[in-house]
Order: structure tokens, then C-alpha cells, then sequence
């Protein structure tokens, strides 16, 4: 089997952290770095190697991984642009924040990995068309490693149809590897996509449509509009033999529904005070295919007091599954925007696209595997499904690998269709051939 959507990231700390002020753009700074490596850093270890062994251990011997880097060098501001007027240090810390993100470090450590575990550890390389290097990175990674395809993350601040990583894909396209590209609307940079107007207005202000140009409130539809499913068209249009996968089911792959069932499971919850629970009895009988629509409509009923307060449990209780049928429904209702649900468009892009895939990683732990079990039974889906968990970044916020051990999947999908995803459908995404 293969878990194709891993992560190995491992960045050492560095003190002159703690100096940076907690005001200012310094102390937006600081909150960056703090998150990054709080995030990034497994177990305190700085080696990529380390926390491979680590994913190994929670999966049967022989689990083959695809491993997916990161390279922030393209998201991180010149410290020296920023007002840092009490630091008298600023071309040592940005000397060590190089070295921090040093994106050829992070490719020597996963050929480090795959030199010790050639039959199980099948990297990629990383493409990001801010990034001086990003060609010759990732012919390094390719030509010189043996990498097996390379990562995007278009919500970093680029869209995956920006002309500048056209040669990426040309190179891919003729050394017939794969891209894998985060899907949804969260994820990374962290406090990166929440910092002052000014990173927004220049890293994001060429992707956006004019109407939302210079609007500092606009950064989430900013960020979305960069990577909605529609923006891989045209490459694979213009690349019709590049494969391309799409991260976490595209990440809309929910509805909410407070039915009567999860009306009367709420009406037993002892930490929900009464007058809520009686508020919630004349609730709209309304299924919300948007989490902010949901949450909306709950504050309105509730109260905005009591929603900061019981919000998550309400929306715990309510949220489900998408199904095909809400998928077919919800594309049948598009309006062209990038509101429209994800999860709906790129599930008909996999139809329409021979080598246009999805995978489920990081969304099991909520609403993912039954829309995933449809698709394996859909004639036209079941090649296009591919096997991912996302570790350790689904560890991050209190989900896991044991959502993804290969008893429970085989019980849940199958045998055959969990072989479907984890090895055809991952041997043709990587080579390009049936198993």
C-alpha cells in the first residue's frame, strides 16, 4: 500500500526568536515564526530522517509514503523591509532565518531518506514560482535525487496557472511526474494568511479579480481565488499527459443539518444551557452547504454570546458527510465563483480529466471517508481516489494516523476498494502505469 500525502518537515529553533519585541512588525514576526515552528517541528527533532522513522512505525513494514516538502523561502518578507528600528542585529537574524528555510537543506534530508529506504520513501520535489531557484530546485530534485514529482501550494499567495510555473510543469510533463497540489481553503502558512494588509497587498495583489482589489478585508476570497479547482484547467489543458492530484477532497466535502436526530442528541448534551437547546428546537430545517452560512444562521439563533461560547459543539453535532448526490446538485448550481463548493468541482474535473486525481488525506477524521466509499463504487471516480493521511499535520489539531491504519480501511472500504486506492490507482498516479 501506499500513504501518499506525508510530511517529514523538521526546522531547528533558533534563538534570536525570543528577541524580537512583541509589538509592532516585530512582534507579527515573532507570532509567525512561533507558529511555523510549532507547527513544522515534530517531537523537537531537527531531522527530516527522525520523523520519517517515526511514520514508519505507526504503519505495517513495506507501507511505502509519499513524501511532501515545503518551501517557505517564497512566503517569508526580507526581515530588512519590515520596521524593526530596536534591533541592531538585522543582517544576522536574516542570515539565520536563510538558513532556517533552506529549502536545499530540506531536499538533502528526504534524499537522506530515500537512500536509506529506497523501496518505501518516494519524495517530491516543490515548485514555487516566487522562488529564485524553483527550476533548478526542482531539477535537482528530479534529475539528480530520483524524486518522484513535486508538491504546489497555491495558498501560499500564487495561482497554479501563473505563467511563471509553466516550466515546472513542462519539466514534469516530460520526465512524467506527477504534481500533488493542497486542495482546500485552509491550511498553512498559519498567521502567515491572517498578517497586516501589507504582505496581502503584495504577495496576493496580482492573483485577485479587480472588484476585490485593495479591500484588506477581502484575504480569505484573496487566498480561495488563488487556489480554486478551476485554476488547473488550463494547465491541464495546455499538459494533457501531466498527472495532477488535488489535496483533501478539495476541502468542502461537509454539509450541516441540525435534524431531529442531532437535535435530540444536542438536547442531551449536559453542557448546553436550556434556553439554547430550546432556541435550537425552531432551528431552520435547512441543509448548509457552508460552514459560514451555518455558523451565521446558528449566531442569529442563538446569540452571539452563546455562539463564542457553544458554537463548535452546535456544529460538531450538525456537520455530515457530502454525498455524489449533493456533489451533481451542487455543480448543476454554480455561478462561476469561487464560493461555489470544491469538493462539487473537482469531483467533475476528475471526471472530465483522464489524469486529474484526488486525494482523501486529512479529512477522515470528520466527514471524508463515506464520500470516499461512494467514489469507489462510481465507475467513473474509482481510479481517481488516492490514499493520503497527511501526517504529522493532521496530528496538529487532534487528529491521526489511526484514521488511516490499513485494518480499519480495509474493513470500512473493502479490500478491494481500499487496494484500488492505495496501490492501481497510486502506481498510476506515480509511474504512470497500472500495477
Amino acid at each position: 500500500m501506499y500513504n501518499l500525502h506525508t510530511h517529514c518537515l523538521a526546522f531547528h529553533y533558533t534563538e534570536w526568536i525570543d528577541e524580537l519585541p512583541d509589538d509592532g512588525d516585530a512582534g507579527f514576526f515573532r507570532g509567525l515564526l512561533y507558529d511555523l515552528l510549532r507547527t513544522y517541528v515534530r517531537d523537537n527533532v531537527d531531522s527530516q530522517l527522525t520523523v520519517f522513522e517515526h511514520l514508519m512505525a505507526r504503519y505495517p513494514p513495506g507501507t511505502r509514503f509519499g513524501i511532501l516538502p515545503m518551501d517557505f523561502s517564497g512566503v517569508f518578507p526580507n526581515v530588512a523591509d519590515l520596521e524593526f528600528p530596536q534591533l541592531p542585529r538585522l543582517n544576522e537574524i536574516q542570515t539565520e532565518l536563510n538558513d532556517l528555510l533552506d529549502f536545499s537543506r530540506q531536499l538533502a534530508g528526504l534524499n537522506e531518506i530515500k537512500a536509506k529506504y529506497p523501496e518505501i520513501a518516494f519524495p517530491f520535489g516543490f515548485a514555487d514560482p516566487r522562488a529564485r531557484s524553483m527550476l533548478a530546485d526542482l531539477e535537482q530534485a528530479i534529475d539528480t535525487y530520483g524524486f518522484y514529482g513535486c508538491k504546489i501550494y497555491p495558498k501560499l499567495g500564487y495561482a497554479p496557472n501563473d505563467e511563471r510555473l509553466y516550466p515546472a510543469y513542462e519539466l514534469l510533463a516530460d520526465r512524467g511526474k506527477p504534481v500533488i497540489s493542497h486542495g482546500a481553503r485552509g491550511g498553512a502558512p498559519g498567521k502567515f494568511e491572517l498578517g497586516r494588509y501589507f504582505y496581502i497587498k503584495k504577495y496576493y495583489q496580482a492573483q485577485v479579480p479587480t472588484r476585490l482589489k485593495w479591500r484588506p478585508m477581502a484575504r480569505e476570497v484573496k487566498l480561495a481565488h488563488c487556489n480554486a479547482p478551476r485554476k488547473f484547467n488550463p494547465i491541464l489543458e495546455k499538459y494533457p499527459t501531466l498527472r495532477i492530484a488535488l489535496a483533501h477532497l478539495a476541502g468542502d466535502n461537509r454539509k450541516y443539518h441540525l435534524t431531529a436526530d442531532r437535535l435530540a442528541a444536542l438536547d442531551a448534551e449536559p453542557a448546553l444551557p436550556a434556553e439554547i437547546k430550546a432556541a435550537l428546537q425552531v432551528f431552520p430545517d435547512t441543509t448548509y452547504f457552508k460552514t459560514a452560512e451555518f455558523d451565521s444562521a446558528v449566531k442569529a439563533s442563538i446569540g452571539a454570546t452563546a455562539y463564542d461560547d457553544h458554537g463548535d459543539l452546535i456544529r460538531d453535532h450538525a456537520r455530515a458527510a457530502l454525498t455524489l448526490a449533493d456533489c451533481e446538485q451542487l455543480y448543476a448550481a454554480r455561478q462561476g465563483d469561487i464560493t461555489d463548493n470544491w469538493t462539487a468541482i473537482a469531483l467533475q474535473m476528475a471526471r472530465e480529466y483522464e489524469h486529474f486525481y484526488i486525494d482523501c488525506s486529512c479529512t477522515f477524521h470528520e466527514t471524508g471517508k463515506p464520500l470516499v466509499k461512494e467514489m469507489l463504487a462510481d465507475e467513473d471516480l474509482k481510479g481517481k481516489i488516492l490514499f493520503g493521511s497527511d501526517w504529522y499535520m493532521n496530528t496538529t489539531f487532534g487528529a491521526g494516523e489511526a484514521e488511516y491504519q490499513p485494518a480499519d480501511m480495509e474493513a470500512y472500504f473493502g479490500a478491494d476498494g481500499f487496494r484500488q486506492m492505495a496501490e492501481i490507482n497510486a502506481e498510476k498516479f506515480l509511474f504512470g502505469r497500472d500495477p
